[in-house]
């Protein structure tokens, strides 16, 4: 059986999003009790990344792809200082694969991300970069940026949500304490790559 469940683990309960508070909850209770999930394997995860001629939103580059296109500002919401630590959907998909193949992961917790960390202001630089843009990046306060997402979500669409500003105030990152995709034999693609795919999409 395994677990999955975005980073990072312990988390303030005052900043964990309605979309995380199960996972919260599970691990809080294990980690009480003083002992893992017996027989199950846990998978923790940064922000998960897709390719840009995906199908699906993956909620991060495509989204704030859409704001450079339509807007002259972005928001660095939090000041742009959460640190991340993202993978690409296929690394994922190959981890889960040798996970499930492996019988010994079962009781173990697996982090999945690059090795590569970035601050949600740098992010956005290297997004801004690849697609041959210049934006103005203006910090914005956790607390305007969750009144500003709860207008937005009145529209059928919303470029932001309060979950969204949430989930942004903590760190998706990996402990450094727990296996990775390379003990799993799995070499994560570096952002560069993809953000060069993303920019003979959109420039």
């Amino acid at each position: 059986m395994m677990r999955a469940s975005s980073l990072p683990y312990p988390m303030r309960p005052s900043a964990a999003s309605p979309s995380a508070s199960a996972s919260l909850t599970l691990s809080r209770t294990a980690a009480d009790a003083g002992r893992p999930l017996a027989g199950i394997t846990v998978l923790d995860f940064g922000q998960v990344y897709q390719g840009p001629y995906a199908s699906e939103d993956d909620h991060f580059f495509s989204r704030f792809t859409a704001m450079i296109r339509s807007s002259p500002v972005l928001p660095l919401i939090g000041g742009g200082m959460t640190r991340f630590q993202p993978v690409f959907v296929d690394d994922m998909t190959e981890g889960l694969l040798a996970l499930l193949k492996c019988s010994e992961t079962a009781g173990k917790t697996y982090e999945f991300g690059e090795p590569q960390v970035y601050s949600f202001k740098v992010l956005l630089e290297l997004l801004l970069t690849a697609l041959n843009r210049q934006r103005v990046l203006i910090p914005i306060p956790f607390a305007l940026a969750e009144m500003q997402a709860a207008l937005f979500e009145r529209l059928p669409n919303p470029p932001l949500t309060r979950d969204q500003v949430r989930l942004l105030k903590t760190d998706k990152v990996v402990s450094g304490a727990e296996p990775t995709l390379g003990d799993l034999g799995v070499q994560p693609r570096p952002l560069d790559e993809f953000l060069a795919v993303f920019k003979d999409k959109y420039s």
